[in-house]
């Protein structure tokens, strides 16, 4: 699936393609929270990254945007001064599929704006990209983020053990959500959803 969607305006968020330039602001929020993401974030445990290497993660994930390969976003206000957090389409679950990732910052959690991102991708998914299903995966554990599949209507389908472990050794568990095509319902809280293209 190709994806020529920069940018999703919503409500309360503007959700577009990362740019190189900002790789400042994408460090200097994860730098703060590291110990947080890394409770759910397994790239998290490595700890901080240099600007270098978040400028070499960006340049990766702008190349595979233009490839169409993976699609990264970040989350912005509307002003894009304050990065929010980061999401993303990711088609690493085979054709007509699109799975939805994202984190926020711990002192934007509980604003509501996972449940707005994750509606707009998953109509932008389904509605201009040519997805037949949404899936989004979590930790049983982090009980916010467990609320917002079944917020948007996605139904629980199985919990999937991972070749990750956590701190004590067990293999990390995820929740498996779907949303098909033809069960997307409108939700007039999170509209306007406006979809820019290159």
């Amino acid at each position: 699936m190709h994806n020529h969607i920069s940018q999703i305006k919503t409500p309360s968020l503007l959700v577009r393609k990362y740019r190189l330039s900002d790789a400042a602001m994408l460090k200097e929020v994860c730098d703060a929270n590291i110990e947080y993401l890394a409770e759910w974030m397994p790239w998290a445990k490595a700890g901080s990254r240099s600007l270098s290497e978040t400028q070499e993660t960006l340049k990766d994930w702008i190349e595979k945007f233009e490839n169409h390969k993976d699609f990264f976003y970040g989350i912005f206000d509307h002003s894009q001064q304050n990065l929010i957090g980061s999401t993303g389409l990711h088609k690493r679950l085979g054709k007509r599929v699109f799975e939805i990732g994202y984190w926020i910052k711990k002192e934007e959690t509980q604003k509501g704006y996972a449940t707005e991102v994750s509606y707009a991708l998953t109509k932008t998914g389904l509605n201009y990209l040519g997805a037949e299903k949404i899936e989004i995966r979590c930790d049983p554990k982090n009980l916010i983020s467990a609320k917002i599949p079944s917020k948007l209507g996605f139904m629980k389908e199985y919990s999937l053990r991972s070749f990750l472990k956590n701190d004590q050794g067990k293999r990390q568990i995820h929740d498996c959500w779907t949303l098909f095509k033809e069960e997307f319902q409108v939700m007039n809280e999170y509209e306007p959803v406006v979809i820019n293209q290159f």
